[in-house]
């Protein structure tokens, strides 16, 4: 977490940040459909039980942020917005990476994988799903 070493500050931006984060991911296509909890653990989280257990572990995602000196000196809000819609976007793309791969993995588990290569996926659709 970014520390100004002034509490009300980290808090004001840690606040921020988190309204950021919200507001990203509620507007996300894919993470907005998806109810999310906070977890305070670190092990793993059993996706399915059988036939085949799955297991994933937390993973901890990290990215990079940059901005000059001079604009956070002169609280230049656009540079921020930019600087952490870049950080967030990075970070929500990694998130749904996971997911899809939790996905293909739980699927894949419970037999409801399909190997679709090579096939014509339109000509599976009813004319309802079109």
């Amino acid at each position: 977490m970014l520390s100004f070493r002034l509490l009300n500050y980290d808090l004001a931006m840690a606040k921020v940040v988190g309204q950021m984060r919200e507001g990203m991911i509620e507007n996300d296509e894919l993470l907005g459909q998806i109810q999310s909890h906070k977890v305070s653990h670190g092990g793993s989280t059993r996706q399915v039980t059988g036939p085949q257990i799955v297991e994933t572990q937390m993973v901890d995602s990290r990215a990079m942020f940059e901005m000059s000196r001079e604009d956070i000196l002169n609280t230049n809000v656009e540079k921020f917005a930019d600087a952490f819609y870049t950080l967030f976007d990075s970070l929500h793309s990694e998130q749904k990476k996971q997911i899809f791969e939790m996905l293909s993995q739980t699927t894949e588990a419970v037999g409801n994988a399909v190997d679709a290569q090579g096939q014509e996926l339109l000509g599976c659709l009813s004319r309802n799903d079109s």
